[in-house]
């Protein structure tokens, strides 16, 4: 008997769907645990969201932290996250926008350092199915 293949994308393991529609996921690159979120709203993210993400960095155990937004984040979205107990020591944090993916910016090219498949995005080979 053959089981179904496993689906990754970005070779993580991808969360359930959000109420909010958006997409995280979590797994593992070169021994070192990842979280991705993504939710792509036409807002810039603010404060509220940075409790969030690094409450979900916490829960998921992980080492490096990935947010993909559709327009980027305010300056207090980054002020809330800087106050996270310990955040330079506990995690890398990478944070994208859209612009960031399909320019391919510095910043971009540093988060695919931790997630080589980031890459992908921009060539919509994204999804890798497992055997």
């Amino acid at each position: 008997m053959t089981s179904s293949p496993k689906v990754l994308y970005l070779g993580i393991q991808a969360g359930p769907r959000g109420e909010d529609e958006g997409v995280d996921g979590s797994g593992e690159f070169n021994g070192r645990k990842i979280y991705f979120q993504s939710k792509l709203e036409r807002n810039r993210f603010d404060a509220s969201r940075a409790a969030e993400f690094y409450g979900n960095l916490c829960i998921h155990d992980a080492q490096i932290g990935i947010m993909l937004s559709g327009t980027g984040y305010t300056d207090g979205f980054r002020t809330r996250l800087n106050k996270g107990p310990n955040l330079d020591q506990k995690f890398r944090i990478h944070l994208l926008s859209l612009f960031d993916v399909f320019s391919e910016t510095p910043d971009f090219q540093v988060a695919t350092l931790d997630l080589p498949a980031l890459q992908s995005l921009c060539n919509g080979n994204w999804k890798i199915l497992i055997p």
